[in-house]
């Protein structure tokens, strides 16, 4: 899954959370205790391939207007591309998978955890995701080089290169 806009809005405006929030920081309503949220968001579109994005202090009541806009998803196909298509590999990775020997299965493994480490919000998790690519490439073909640990992964490769 990735969290567009939409997603986010959904998230940060839920019932879940809202209790959640209620039982973690002691709120009772009966005792005259509210919760007010106030929530920094970086929205990000590309309507026509402009690239629009800007620092807004989000309201609920904007949030949960924004999680009603599942129509912008179908108006604009590119929005998190970067993020469809490394889950798209992700999923073509697991319908592929075979292997011949423990040492290949082992690699498998390793490649199926590498999106535990793949989080954040786009210029976080675009370099992460192109590490996870190197890394896999690395893992189950041989090929390529390992991406340095500390870039953007904490997973370390199977075999050390000398």
């Amino acid at each position: 899954a990735y969290k567009d806009e939409i997603y986010v809005a959904h998230l940060l405006t839920s019932e879940e959370k809202r209790r959640r929030d209620y039982e973690r920081y002691m709120i009772d309503p009966e005792r005259g205790d509210r919760i007010s949220y106030v929530h920094l968001t970086r929205p990000h579109f590309k309507p026509f391939g402009i690239d629009v994005m800007f620092d807004l202090k989000s309201r609920d009541w904007m949030l949960k207007a924004m999680r009603r806009m599942v129509f912008l998803r179908k108006l604009f196909p590119a929005w998190h591309r970067e993020e469809k298509e490394y889950r798209d590999w992700y999923i073509d990775l697991v319908d592929r998978f075979d292997y011949d020997c423990e040492e290949r299965y082992r690699a498998y493994v390793r490649v199926f955890q590498l999106p535990e480490e793949v989080r954040g919000y786009r210029e976080v998790i675009w370099p992460k995701m192109r590490a996870a690519y190197q890394m896999a490439e690395f893992l189950l073909d041989g090929e390529g080089q390992a991406p340095a640990i500390d870039t953007y992964l904490s997973i370390e490769p199977v075999a050390e290169q000398v």
